[in-house]
């Protein structure tokens, strides 16, 4: 995708340059601009693929190896679970696998920035994002083969009882990577609060007499939830009007931003097919430039410009982020 950015930008940049100062000075300039925003995408192409790299130098060559060896796998599941999410027609199952990869993108996050956890993640990556991954895809070849007999609507409703319950076992493996670190924050606080009380320093009674209450009170055991009435975490999280939400909330502020990016660009250079090299849909950019004499693409554009802005977050994120 980085090549074909800088590839395209060039590209535009010369013929800007030649129809500004030939018979077309305005065709040009929206070339130059294009030109201009091609390569600045594929810079920032470059540079969002160069941060995902996991960054080893502070550990030894053997841990440093076996880090490297895990992430990659743990990338590589997180891709095919995300390439089936994309593609498959179930819509609860679509959500729920939203919701695996919500879980998933906070452990690589955490992973990232402590690359010597990797090893002790081994149980998420190796077992459980792994079988997710395979889960999906045989759920996916299922859907594809659009048989509809008795045998295959409960493999179907078993395999999708059995991922609704990954994203839980996501945090609880997450938990364990951060044990070190939480038992540190624990000890911490103890060590912070012990000084307030040398110091005289004390919580407030009324708070404090409330903590004990509720360290009194015996805790209701936790009862196993079988698979056949698990929904997941993605049957809990609606939004403020009752519907699912199913943007991941760490990137609904930037699927809003290409929201409006790809709206501007189809209202107002639709007719070069701005929008569609920036959907990566280089086919479909070249005819827009091909036909842009017939002042169609223009109005296709400022069409679909239209449709973008007012399209709901929900579908946008479906059909056109990353």
């Amino acid at each position: 995708m980085r090549n074909l950015y800088i590839g395209l930008g060039l590209l535009f940049l010369a013929a800007g340059a030649y129809w500004v100062s030939g018979d077309f000075p305005r065709l040009g300039m929206a070339a130059l601009f294009a030109g201009g925003w091609s390569l600045v995408q594929g810079l920032r192409a470059g540079r969002e693929s160069e941060e995902r790299r996991l960054r080893t130098e502070d550990l030894s060559t053997e841990l440093a190896q076996a880090a490297e060896a895990g992430w990659q796998k743990a990338l590589a599941d997180y891709d095919r679970i995300e390439n089936v999410r994309r593609q498959i027609h179930d819509v609860e199952l679509s959500r729920q696998l939203t919701t695996i990869q919500q879980e998933s993108s906070s452990m690589l996050r955490y992973l990232e920035k402590h690359p010597d956890r990797v090893p002790v993640a081994r149980r998420f990556i190796d077992y459980y994002q792994d079988r997710a991954a395979s889960l999906s895809e045989e759920f996916y070849e299922l859907e594809q083969t659009r048989l509809d007999t008795e045998q295959v609507r409960q493999v179907r409703t078993r395999l999708k009882e059995t991922l609704a319950a990954f994203d839980e076992a996501y945090a609880a493996e997450f938990e364990k990577v951060m044990g070190p670190q939480l038992m540190d924050m624990d000890a911490e606080m103890t060590v912070m609060q012990q000084h307030f009380e040398s110091e005289g320093i004390v919580d407030d009674p009324g708070r404090s007499q409330g903590k004990a209450q509720q360290t009194a009170q015996p805790q209701r055991p936790r009862q196993d939830i079988p698979f056949s009435s698990t929904k997941g975490r993605a049957g809990r999280m609606k939004g403020g009007h009752g519907s699912y939400s199913i943007v991941p909330p760490a990137v609904r502020g930037d699927v809003v931003k290409e929201k409006i990016i790809m709206s501007l660009l189809a209202i107002f250079l639709g007719c070069i097919g701005a929008h569609k090299f920036y959907q990566g849909k280089t086919f479909a950019g070249i005819m827009y430039l091909v036909l842009f004499w017939t002042f169609l693409p223009g109005f296709i554009g400022f069409i679909e410009g239209v449709r973008y802005l007012f399209m709901p977050v929900d579908d946008f994120y479906e059909k056109y982020y990353r």
